[in-house]
């Protein structure tokens, strides 16, 4: 779940989902209440030789700040199954809930349909791993070394001449690397004190907490030299460690074409900033043709829906009418998209796209109409602008996680659309809160299409939750509206998102972004816009 200033796209997690909530109704009446986003661990112990014979090469654990006994008990149980591809026993995963039990375990979304994702009235963990066990867990792994890497070096210390230290390794990702040295000290001959053998030895094999291990040094020097600081030789080894390691991160490092961004010199420009509007929601009763706006995106499920079609119909004909593709697109609805599109694009008069991932871009593309980057892309930086642009993307909606200087910066190097208006998603998930489960159910009396429903919190705020009972895919939004005062930041394209906006509010709000203006008060925020990125 993304709040605000907490950005889980980027390892900051304050871990939200594992609070109390309350979901509302229309009226605003309770109809469940408890820890309504916590899910179960997932325990896919059941899959893994299903997994492995599908062609999975590799399985992540999901350890952060688990025990050191959780990680042990987990990844022996797992390489066991992964080598045995044996099929599980029921004492090895009521094994794995002893190490760590929030309400159960899950088989997640692997299963197909889940009733069990939720446990909605135990947020913490449980731990029951008795005495035994958590010993001989221990032993694994208590008084055990890291094991080290190791390597062989030669330093050479001669009078008048720099020092010369080479470093050779010939194991795992340091394999076959040797290289040489050199210090900007040379040394002298002494006239008390001079360095000893011992004492090179012991300072440039004091590896300390790093990885490296010097297993042998050859020591080739004249005697009697002087060397006036011994952190000379501490430095030395610094810098040929460091030298080891960016020779090994130099040979996996990703290759990338040269930017070719197109600067906004080279833009079209529209006379006036042009002005995009989500419907988030559409109303049968309103008339959206009057919107003083320049492009209108309607979420690709109405076009599918009959009872819509007058009204799409008539709006294509009058506005730029963009298809907004789903931001999570199941299987299920990919397989007869290519025939919906063909069916949407015979009946309306559709102008563009706007993709959500990147594989809509193919898809979209067949049609010959531009196509915009959603901020699901997550659009932070000039390399995705340009590696989307070479996959014929025309329009770039910048990450609403960027601050002003960032958006700013970005906004000049490309044809740039940002959100300057609307409650942003915050959370999307493959699971019903109103139904319990991860398939939209014909016996679930909770009428998606008549509730509007919403989760509060324990402070007391209100999160719209808004389902889409076509895939089941349930989207959350903040509680605030988004409202950036956007004059100073070279838009192409001022994006506006409606959600439940009568069409009278939406006219305001189109009137001050017109204007140039931001909305004020208490149910508005900047989002990230003012703050440090």
């Amino acid at each position: 779940m993304q709040l605000e200033g907490v950005l889980g796209n980027r390892g900051a997690c304050a871990a939200p989902c594992r609070l109390p909530y309350q979901l509302l109704s229309n009226n605003n009446s309770t109809i469940d209440a408890g820890y309504l986003l916590s899910t179960k661990d997932l325990l896919g112990l059941d899959y893994v030789k299903k997994l492995m014979d599908i062609g999975v090469s590799c399985f992540k654990i999901e350890g952060r700040l688990k025990s050191a006994e959780y990680v042990g008990l987990v990844t022996k149980l797992y390489r066991k199954y992964i080598d045995t591809k044996a099929v599980p026993t029921i004492e090895d995963k009521d094994l794995l809930l002893q190490a760590f039990n929030r309400g159960g375990a899950s088989l997640g979304h692997l299963n197909g349909i889940n009733d069990e994702l939720i446990c909605s009235k135990v947020p913490d963990n449980h731990i029951t791993l008795s005495k035994e066990i958590s010993n001989s867990l221990k032993n694994t792994y208590s008084g055990k070394e890291l094991k080290k890497i190791n390597l062989s070096g030669k330093i050479s210390i001669y009078k008048d001449t720099p020092i010369l230290l080479t470093v050779s390794c010939n194991e795992g990702i340091y394999k076959d690397i040797n290289f040489t040295i050199e210090s900007d000290f040379i040394p002298s001959l002494a006239i008390n004190s001079p360095i000893t053998e011992d004492k090179i030895r012991n300072q440039i094999c004091k590896t300390g907490n790093t990885e490296f291990n010097f297993t042998s040094l050859e020591i080739d020097m004249e005697n009697n030299l002087y060397i006036p600081n011994i952190s000379l030789l501490n430095d030395l080894r610094r810098t040929a460690i460091s030298k080891l390691e960016l020779i090994a991160k130099s040979r996996y490092e990703r290759s990338s074409k040269p930017l070719s961004v197109t600067k906004i010199s080279d833009i079209k420009k529209e006379n006036h900033m042009q002005i995009c509007v989500l419907l988030n929601i559409l109303d049968l009763n309103a008339n959206y043709e009057l919107l003083n706006v320049d492009t209108i995106y309607i979420p690709f499920d109405y076009f599918t829906n009959a009872n819509y079609f007058n009204l799409l119909r008539n709006l294509s004909n009058k506005k730029n009418v963009y298809i907004y593709m789903p931001i999570i697109l199941k299987d299920s609805i990919y397989k007869n998209i290519k025939y919906d599109l063909n069916n949407i694009l015979k009946e309306f008069d559709i102008k563009g796209f706007v993709v959500s991932h990147i594989s809509q871009i193919d898809l979209c593309q067949n049609y010959n109409f531009p196509i915009v980057a959603n901020y699901s892309f997550n659009i932070m930086n000039t390399q995705t602008i340009n590696n989307l642009s070479n996959l014929g993307i025309e329009r770039f909606t910048i990450s609403p996680e960027l601050n002003k200087n960032n958006i700013k910066t970005l906004s000049s190097m490309c044809n740039s659309e940002f959100i300057v208006y609307g409650k942003l998603p915050v959370m999307t998930t493959n699971f019903c809160l109103s139904g319990k489960t991860n398939i939209c159910k014909s016996a679930c009396k909770n009428n998606c299409l008549n509730n509007k429903f919403s989760i509060k919190d324990k402070l007391g705020f209100i999160f719209r939750v808004l389902p889409n009972k076509k895939s089941t895919i349930t989207t959350i939004y903040n509680s605030k509206i988004t409202s950036i005062d956007f004059k100073d930041l070279n838009l192409n394209c001022a994006r506006i998102d409606f959600l439940d906006e009568t069409f009278s509010e939406m006219n305001f709000v189109i009137n001050k972004i017109h204007k140039k203006e931001k909305l004020e008060g208490s149910d508005y925020t900047n989002g990230n816009f003012k703050r440090t990125v």
